[in-house]
């Protein structure tokens, strides 16, 4: 067995080697595989490697293939694939995914059937639908729905259509019900869909597909339905209407409404919404004092009720924002959790209550999630209350369930309390346990994997990024997590290989050699900041993606905005280019790691220059004069994090500062360095 994976291991080597290089098969380069070749020629048998050489011709015609894909050249594409069957696949998947034509429908159905596990699946799925009434008979339309439930507004109506020429109107009633309740429909369908079938549509299809459509803020189906209510109910809608679009005369507007409707759920979560919008949170409050029983569509109530939550803390009315909180239910554990979590806190931060009420709520928190970070933060507390009333052995046992968590920032904190010389994890671990056994050998033949090899040697980075996402996201496997997370980092996509060790984490398999990459050129970073800091940052920035742009505009590895990178490029005398963030990660980090220097050189705290890098250094100010200072002795700097306002900024800090500990450890740091300390 052990020369079987000795094998394996030496082969898919070579291939990530001549993989990542093919791209531009210089004399230079060539030499150098060949080089690496003769290293792995030492370790297996020389048949082997003779058979691993021909893999160089095949990376050239593939690469000859993706030229000829690209130029959307399908003929000569097929023609240099000859008999590569796994090269003929990727041209098929790249003529299906670019076109649009009711010609290709068997062509993309055959190949659905041929390749159930290749990316886009529902994607193609989509497209058939488009194009099956013209090339499907009645009978067999009906067939391939009831094998493939219908993914598109038009692929419903379509199957509806066939059942109603097959059976009649009358025996179609609960699918066509269902379709009008449950679809996305157009102008133009939904007339076409009524006026077929509205002999069987009742009153109540029309308020359950209103009542879904404002729920999800899809105003304008929502008010094609208005002329199909009666007058209580089309006034009730309509103000919902008004009320998401935060149109004007409001009170007017629900005014109209029958009072018999005012307590209507969705009318009090608009109504609320619009306050909270609308910045008046005390009115808010009383809106949904008490809350309604059987909330619908609880993480909406729940984004609403949050906020409200940290506006009343802000202001100081602690006790309103727990008797908000504590009252929340949910059928969702996980914001069962989180409110839970929220009452505590609140109970023992701010509140003179009795240690039991907020030691409950932590347990209960501990008790609803399976996020590690909520599981570690709710143990975390449960030990700091615990220790707040001096009972130190429930304290040190709640720290310990804790400290297990060892890549989360409260895990952290908990480990520093009780194992103060210790590693947070192993050298095994941390520099790459091996995780491949020998069922994994299949699993490197299978057409998929050569192809997402032959993908990121030669595809664009977004088919890329799909075919490995789509192999990661539909694997359980320890030692093939381990492969794709391998063939990732080979090829220079340490941002696939990090969305590898993230899902792997999730099922308790721990790829930390992969999750904490490094820039391959250290000597860009700012001389006098920590070099850790700045992986940290990376890491949860852009995941080590040099072209990462963000929503709002943040570029490169470090996500510099724009106007920052042109101010801070003077600063240090390099030439300004918003291109350059994108396309040279070196320069990226040049500017990136010096922002984040003189933040900290201003504010003298890693914290503190991590809340300036995430939300913006005015911000900084204005917390220290509202929550107080984190660099004083007197203010609990946890607390403080808790108490940001914003969401994004609380997690993005614990993220990197926990981020930090794994790297320092790592790069062989000093083990009692703590979480918030600068030293290095």
């Amino acid at each position: 067995m052990f020369k079987n994976l000795l094998i394996f291991f030496s082969t898919v080597f070579f291939f990530f080697l001549t993989s990542f290089e093919i791209n531009s098969l210089t004399k230079d380069k060539v030499l150098k595989i060949k080089q690496k070749v003769n290293i792995i020629n030492s370790i297996v048998s020389k048949n082997r490697i003779n058979k691993s050489k021909l893999n160089l011709e095949k990376y050239k015609k593939s690469k000859n293939v993706f030229d000829a894909i690209k130029k959307k050249n399908w003929d000569k594409a097929v023609k240099l694939a000859k008999n590569d069957e796994v090269l003929k696949k990727i041209i098929d998947w790249h003529f299906i995914y670019q076109n649009n034509n009711p010609e290709f429908f068997s062509k993309t159905n055959n190949f659905i059937k041929k390749n159930p596990n290749w990316p886009q699946k529902k994607f193609f799925r989509k497209k058939i639908e488009l194009f099956i009434d013209s090339n499907l008979k009645n009978k067999e339309m009906i067939e391939f729905f009831k094998q493939n439930p219908p993914l598109t507004t038009k692929g419903a109506v379509n199957y509806v259509d066939a059942l109603k020429k097959e059976n009649g109107l009358e025996n179609v009633k609960d699918i066509a019900r269902k379709t009008w309740v449950e679809k996305k429909f157009t102008k133009r369908q939904s007339k076409d869909f009524y006026k077929k079938y509205k002999k069987i549509l009742r009153k109540k299809d029309h308020i359950e597909r209103i009542e879904k459509l404002t729920w999800v803020g899809r105003n304008y189906e929502a008010r094609r339905m208005l002329s199909l209510l009666d007058k209580d109910k089309r006034n009730l809608y309509h103000a919902k209407i008004i009320l998401r679009r935060r149109g004007g005369n409001v009170d007017r507007v629900i005014s109209l409404i029958n009072n018999n409707l005012l307590n209507d759920q969705g009318l009090i979560y608009e109504r609320l919404r619009w306050r909270r919008k609308s910045r008046l949170y005390e009115s808010a409050f009383d809106l949904i004092k008490p809350l309604p029983n059987n909330l619908k569509y609880e993480k909406k109530w729940w984004l609403e009720i949050s906020i409200i939550v940290r506006k009343l803390i802000e202001n100081k009315e602690y006790k309103k924002a727990y008797n908000l909180i504590k009252d929340f239910s949910s059928k969702s554990n996980e914001l069962l959790s989180e409110s839970e979590w929220y009452a505590g806190w609140i109970s023992y931060e701010f509140l003179n209550l009795d240690p039991e009420i907020y030691i409950n709520h932590f347990l209960n928190s501990y008790e609803n999630t399976n996020h590690k970070g909520e599981k570690a933060k709710s143990a975390y507390w449960v030990g700091k209350s615990y220790e707040k009333i001096s009972n130190k052995e429930l304290s040190n046992l709640w720290y310990t369930n804790s400290s297990k968590f060892v890549t989360e920032f409260y895990g952290q904190l908990s480990f520093e309390k009780i194992k103060k010389n210790k590693p947070l994890i192993s050298n095994e671990e941390l520099y790459g346990k091996n995780l491949f056994v020998k069922e994994d050998l299949g699993f490197v033949e299978s057409d998929i994997y050569k192809a997402t090899e032959l993908m990121l040697a030669n595809g664009t980075r977004k088919n890329a990024k799909m075919f490995v996402s789509h192999l990661i996201y539909n694997n359980k496997s320890p030692g093939q997590l381990q492969i794709i997370a391998e063939l990732s980092k080979n090829f220079d996509r340490s941002d696939l290989a990090i969305r590898a060790a993230k899902y792997a984490k999730k099922k308790n398999i721990y790829l930390y050699h992969y999750g904490y990459p490094q820039p391959k050129n250290k000597n860009d970073i700012y001389k006098d900041v920590e070099k850790e800091l700045v992986y940290a940052v990376i890491k949860q920035e852009s995941a080590f993606d040099p072209k990462a742009i963000s929503r709002v505009g943040a570029r490169g590895m470090m996500q510099i905005m724009p106007a920052t990178a042109s101010k801070v490029s003077k600063q240090i005398k390099l030439s300004y280019s918003k291109n350059r963030l994108t396309s040279d990660a070196q320069y990226n980090i040049k500017i990136g790691s010096y922002y984040l220097y003189s933040l900290i050189k201003e504010y003298d705290s890693y914290l503190l220059a991590l809340v300036g890098y995430n939300a913006g250094p005015r911000r900084i100010n204005r917390w220290i004069k509202k929550f107080g200072d984190p660099r004083k002795e007197n203010i609990d700097a946890v607390s403080w994090i808790e108490n940001i306002p914003i969401k994004e900024t609380r997690l993005y800090v614990k993220i990197v500062l926990s981020n930090l500990q794994v790297y320092r450890q790592k790069n062989q740091k000093s083990k009692n360095i703590s979480i918030f300390s600068k030293k290095n």
